[in-house]
Protein backbone atom coordinates (compact mmCIF):
# COMPACT_ATOMS: atom_id res chain seq x y z
CA UNK A 1 0.00 0.00 0.00
CA UNK A 2 1.55 3.35 -0.99
CA UNK A 3 2.27 5.86 1.75
CA UNK A 4 1.12 9.41 1.15
CA UNK A 5 2.82 12.58 2.37
CA UNK A 6 -0.26 14.01 4.03
CA UNK A 7 -3.95 13.51 4.70
CA UNK A 8 -4.65 15.85 1.80
CA UNK A 9 -2.62 13.64 -0.56
CA UNK A 10 -4.53 10.54 0.59
CA UNK A 11 -7.80 12.43 0.10
CA UNK A 12 -6.85 13.51 -3.43
CA UNK A 13 -5.82 9.96 -4.38
CA UNK A 14 -9.06 8.59 -2.90
CA UNK A 15 -11.12 11.11 -4.88
CA UNK A 16 -9.37 9.91 -8.06
CA UNK A 17 -10.49 6.33 -7.35
CA UNK A 18 -7.42 4.90 -5.61
CA UNK A 19 -8.75 1.97 -3.53
CA UNK A 20 -5.56 1.78 -1.45
CA UNK A 21 -6.02 5.43 -0.46
CA UNK A 22 -9.64 4.70 0.47
CA UNK A 23 -8.52 1.77 2.63
CA UNK A 24 -5.90 3.97 4.25
CA UNK A 25 -8.54 6.59 5.08
CA UNK A 26 -10.75 3.94 6.61
CA UNK A 27 -7.97 2.37 8.68
CA UNK A 28 -6.67 5.76 9.81
CA UNK A 29 -10.03 7.19 10.90
CA UNK A 30 -12.50 4.38 11.68
CA UNK A 31 -11.46 4.00 15.33
CA UNK A 32 -11.29 7.76 15.92
CA UNK A 33 -14.75 8.13 14.40
CA UNK A 34 -16.07 5.25 16.50
CA UNK A 35 -14.72 6.91 19.65
CA UNK A 36 -16.34 10.22 18.67
CA UNK A 37 -19.64 8.60 17.66
CA UNK A 38 -19.78 6.64 20.93
CA UNK A 39 -20.05 9.95 22.77
CA UNK A 40 -23.48 10.46 21.20
CA UNK A 41 -25.04 7.11 21.88
CA UNK A 42 -24.37 3.91 23.78
CA UNK A 43 -25.72 2.00 20.76
CA UNK A 44 -22.38 0.78 19.38
CA UNK A 45 -24.08 -0.93 16.43
CA UNK A 46 -25.70 2.34 15.38
CA UNK A 47 -22.28 4.04 15.47
CA UNK A 48 -20.64 1.22 13.47
CA UNK A 49 -23.47 1.31 10.91
CA UNK A 50 -23.19 5.09 10.59
CA UNK A 51 -19.44 4.84 9.99
CA UNK A 52 -19.92 2.10 7.38
CA UNK A 53 -22.63 4.12 5.63
CA UNK A 54 -20.42 7.21 5.70
CA UNK A 55 -17.53 5.41 4.01
CA UNK A 56 -19.83 3.74 1.47
CA UNK A 57 -21.31 7.13 0.62
CA UNK A 58 -17.82 8.67 0.37
CA UNK A 59 -16.73 6.00 -2.12
CA UNK A 60 -19.92 6.31 -4.15
CA UNK A 61 -19.74 10.13 -4.29
CA UNK A 62 -15.94 10.51 -4.39
CA UNK A 63 -15.90 12.27 -7.77
CA UNK A 64 -18.23 14.97 -6.47
CA UNK A 65 -16.29 15.63 -3.26
CA UNK A 66 -14.10 18.71 -2.97
CA UNK A 67 -10.66 19.20 -1.49
CA UNK A 68 -10.32 19.54 2.26
CA UNK A 69 -7.49 20.76 4.45
CA UNK A 70 -8.58 18.53 7.34
CA UNK A 71 -9.92 15.09 6.54
CA UNK A 72 -10.54 14.43 10.25
CA UNK A 73 -12.70 17.56 10.52
CA UNK A 74 -14.61 16.63 7.36
CA UNK A 75 -15.30 13.10 8.62
CA UNK A 76 -16.29 14.31 12.13
CA UNK A 77 -18.78 16.74 10.65
CA UNK A 78 -20.24 14.13 8.30
CA UNK A 79 -20.50 11.46 11.02
CA UNK A 80 -22.08 13.90 13.47
CA UNK A 81 -24.71 14.86 10.89
CA UNK A 82 -25.42 11.20 10.10
CA UNK A 83 -25.68 10.21 13.76
CA UNK A 84 -28.00 13.10 14.60
CA UNK A 85 -30.26 12.05 11.72
CA UNK A 86 -30.15 8.38 12.75
CA UNK A 87 -30.93 9.27 16.36
CA UNK A 88 -33.80 11.48 15.24
CA UNK A 89 -35.20 8.61 13.15
CA UNK A 90 -34.77 6.28 16.11
CA UNK A 91 -36.45 8.83 18.39
CA UNK A 92 -39.62 8.63 16.33
CA UNK A 93 -40.08 5.18 17.81
CA UNK A 94 -38.64 5.85 21.26
CA UNK A 95 -39.64 8.81 23.44
CA UNK A 96 -36.69 11.08 24.20
CA UNK A 97 -36.42 13.30 27.23
CA UNK A 98 -33.99 15.84 25.80
CA UNK A 99 -34.94 18.28 23.05
CA UNK A 100 -31.52 19.96 22.98
CA UNK A 101 -29.94 17.25 20.83
CA UNK A 102 -28.27 13.95 21.54
CA UNK A 103 -26.50 13.47 24.85
CA UNK A 104 -22.75 13.77 24.69
CA UNK A 105 -20.57 12.16 27.34
CA UNK A 106 -16.82 12.02 27.61
CA UNK A 107 -15.50 8.74 28.96
CA UNK A 108 -11.90 7.68 29.38
CA UNK A 109 -10.37 4.50 28.07
CA UNK A 110 -9.59 1.93 30.77
CA UNK A 111 -6.03 1.51 29.50
CA UNK A 112 -5.24 5.14 30.31
CA UNK A 113 -6.42 4.80 33.89
CA UNK A 114 -4.32 1.64 34.40
CA UNK A 115 -1.13 3.26 33.15
CA UNK A 116 -1.33 6.43 35.23
CA UNK A 117 -0.21 6.99 38.81
CA UNK A 118 -2.64 7.55 41.67
CA UNK A 119 -2.37 11.33 41.38
CA UNK A 120 -3.26 11.18 37.70
CA UNK A 121 -6.30 9.06 38.56
CA UNK A 122 -7.40 11.60 41.17
CA UNK A 123 -7.13 14.38 38.61
CA UNK A 124 -9.12 12.32 36.12
CA UNK A 125 -11.83 11.70 38.69
CA UNK A 126 -12.02 15.41 39.48
CA UNK A 127 -12.14 16.27 35.79
CA UNK A 128 -14.92 13.74 35.20
CA UNK A 129 -16.93 15.22 38.04
CA UNK A 130 -16.41 18.65 36.55
CA UNK A 131 -17.34 17.49 33.04
CA UNK A 132 -20.53 15.89 34.33
CA UNK A 133 -21.62 19.33 35.51
CA UNK A 134 -21.29 20.74 31.98
CA UNK A 135 -24.11 20.76 29.47
CA UNK A 136 -23.96 18.23 26.60
CA UNK A 137 -22.98 21.01 24.16
CA UNK A 138 -20.19 22.19 26.45
CA UNK A 139 -18.86 18.62 26.79
CA UNK A 140 -18.96 18.14 23.03
CA UNK A 141 -17.17 21.44 22.37
CA UNK A 142 -14.50 20.61 24.97
CA UNK A 143 -14.03 17.14 23.47
CA UNK A 144 -13.67 18.41 19.90
CA UNK A 145 -11.38 21.31 20.82
CA UNK A 146 -9.08 19.71 23.37
CA UNK A 147 -9.31 15.95 22.83
CA UNK A 148 -9.49 15.97 19.02
CA UNK A 149 -7.52 19.22 18.53
CA UNK A 150 -9.99 20.80 16.11
CA UNK A 151 -9.78 24.56 15.66
CA UNK A 152 -12.54 26.79 17.02
CA UNK A 153 -13.76 27.29 13.44
CA UNK A 154 -13.89 23.53 12.85
CA UNK A 155 -15.67 22.94 16.16
CA UNK A 156 -18.23 25.57 15.16
CA UNK A 157 -18.84 23.91 11.82
CA UNK A 158 -19.07 20.39 13.27
CA UNK A 159 -21.59 21.59 15.86
CA UNK A 160 -23.43 23.85 13.35
CA UNK A 161 -22.94 26.99 15.43
CA UNK A 162 -21.02 30.23 14.92
CA UNK A 163 -17.36 30.55 15.91
CA UNK A 164 -18.37 33.23 18.41
CA UNK A 165 -20.77 30.76 20.05
CA UNK A 166 -17.98 28.18 20.14
CA UNK A 167 -15.69 30.57 22.00
CA UNK A 168 -18.47 31.40 24.47
CA UNK A 169 -19.42 27.75 25.08
CA UNK A 170 -15.81 26.71 25.65
CA UNK A 171 -15.03 29.77 27.78
CA UNK A 172 -18.02 29.13 30.04
CA UNK A 173 -17.14 25.42 30.25
CA UNK A 174 -13.56 26.18 31.28
CA UNK A 175 -14.82 28.74 33.79
CA UNK A 176 -17.11 26.09 35.33
CA UNK A 177 -14.28 23.55 35.44
CA UNK A 178 -12.00 26.06 37.16
CA UNK A 179 -14.66 26.72 39.80
CA UNK A 180 -15.09 22.97 40.28
CA UNK A 181 -11.34 22.51 40.84
CA UNK A 182 -11.19 25.46 43.27
CA UNK A 183 -14.00 23.97 45.35
CA UNK A 184 -12.30 20.57 45.31
CA UNK A 185 -8.94 22.06 46.38
CA UNK A 186 -10.62 23.96 49.24
CA UNK A 187 -12.28 20.72 50.32
CA UNK A 188 -8.89 18.92 50.39
CA UNK A 189 -7.30 21.46 52.69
Amino acid sequence: MPEYESEEAVWRAFRQGDRAAFQQLYHRFANVLFNYGSKFTADRDLVRDAIQELFLRLWRDRTRLGDTTSVKYYLFKALRRDLVRALQRKARFVAEASLSGPAFAIEYAHEVALMQEELWQEQQDRLNLGLEQLSPRQREAIFLRFYENLSYQEVAEVMSITPKSTYKIIYKAIEMLQKHFKVFCLWLF
